[in-house]
């Protein structure tokens, strides 16, 4: 089982080594974005300034993890200067996946009900999965002086579109389907978690086609 782990890790950190190492032989910093970050007149905060940000505010925080998850859910698609979203379709982004994830986690490690070993290790790396991926985008809200940029702006200083977390996208269905799937059982054992599941996608297509053509 270590050595399973152990090839995991190496899969995982391989192809990132190696993005890493072109940045830096190619475009002179680890992440290729010093050119981007010059032209944005972006600047790094003294470290103390850094505490001294919104996102460290229960309204800060709630504003900033709520964008996180309907961006993720739906993008951040642009048309005259308006954002193509539905008000009843981001309230479901964000109420289901902090309440499905929840369910998930509490369900897997407080309840302790008897799951498999690798079940409950796959849920684990899930779970630090997301979180470094939150954190990440917090780091990068808070590091930074935006100066004249109007996306993250001085006055919206946070970096919440769900894109820059796509890659945990499998992590995110698997504790979001799990926590579903939990709740159904609660509810009637008849309930079937892929009709569920359809009549979702059915409400996401449905309201994400009115705000296109609204």
């Amino acid at each position: 089982n270590y050595y399973k782990i152990f090839y995991f890790v190496i899969a995982g950190l391989l192809p990132v080594s190696l993005w890493i190492f072109y940045n830096w032989t190619v475009l002179g910093d680890l992440l290729g974005t010093s050119d981007k970050i010059h032209e944005l007149g972006w600047t790094i905060k003294p470290s103390s300034e850094i505490l001294n940000h919104p996102i460290f505010t229960w309204k800060g925080l709630s504003y900033f993890l709520s964008n996180v998850f309907k961006t993720f859910w739906r993008g951040e698609l642009m048309w005259g200067m308006r954002r193509l979203a539905s008000s009843n379709s981001d309230s479901f982004y964000v109420i289901s996946s902090s309440l499905f994830i929840l369910v998930s986690v509490f369900h897997s490690f407080v309840l302790r009900k008897e799951i498999d070993v690798k079940i409950r290790f796959i849920k684990l790396l899930s779970i630090i999965y997301i979180i470094l991926s939150i954190l990440f985008l917090v780091i990068l809200s808070v590091i930074y002086d935006f100066g004249p940029c109007i996306y993250p702006s001085p006055e919206l200083p946070y970096f919440d579109a769900g894109r820059l977390m796509i890659g945990m996208l499998i992590p995110f269905l698997i504790l979001y389907l799990d926590g579903l799937r939990v709740i159904l059982e609660r509810i009637s054992q008849r309930l079937n978690l892929f009709i569920v599941v359809f009549l979702i996608s059915i409400f996401v297509s449905h309201y994400e086609t009115v705000s296109l053509i609204m």
